[in-house]
């Protein structure tokens, strides 16, 4: 129980707070893309994969996501460590990707407002969306992946994460 109410709290104060990224002069580093693998699928009601996606209809996304943190544990939400985590912070506005790629982590997860999806597994995501508009819109966000490892001295804790922007340009009809 001690267990799960520390990984509770280290879970609550990474979700509000940021690791603010800067280079040697001290600037925030623009977000790039990571070299983590993801894709994105489109579902309708009915299960089936679609490739067209049409104006006011509803779909179950999957965003399928490889980590470099699968080699430490593909587990999600267990007590013990290592305890992982993996969140997809969905922004509600829709941006292009040029326009995200200049902006630092810490300003998208402070300044626009997201809507936050746990990963039922270490492999992705699953939920729905629609588009209300034709021609170009977008999913965008950011994947928060990060585990708790013991050290060698049992009394400490070392946090390792990770964010990668995700963003998928959607044509729709």
């Amino acid at each position: 129980m001690h267990r799960k109410v520390i990984f509770i709290i280290m879970l609550l104060t990474s979700l509000f707070s940021c690791k603010k990224e800067s280079n040697e002069k001290g600037n925030p580093q623009v977000l790039k893309k990571s070299s983590q693998v993801f894709s994105f699928e489109f579902y309708d009601k009915n299960q089936e994969r679609v490739n067209e996606i049409l104006k006011d209809s509803e779909y179950i996304v999957v965003i399928r996501y490889k980590s470099n943190f699968d080699t430490i544990t593909k587990n999600l939400y267990t007590e013990g460590y290592p305890e992982r985590a993996l969140f997809f912070h969905k922004m509600k506005d829709q941006f292009s990707d040029k326009y995200l790629e200049e902006k630092s982590i810490e300003f998208i997860m402070n300044n626009f407002s997201l809507d936050t999806i746990l990963a039922r597994n270490n492999r992705g995501f699953i939920f729905e969306t629609g588009f209300n508009k034709r021609g170009e819109n977008y999913i965008n966000g950011i994947i928060e992946d990060f585990v708790h490892l013991k050290t060698s001295d049992t009394d400490k804790i070392r946090l390792i994460s990770e964010k990668t922007l995700v963003s998928q340009k959607v044509l729709v009809k």
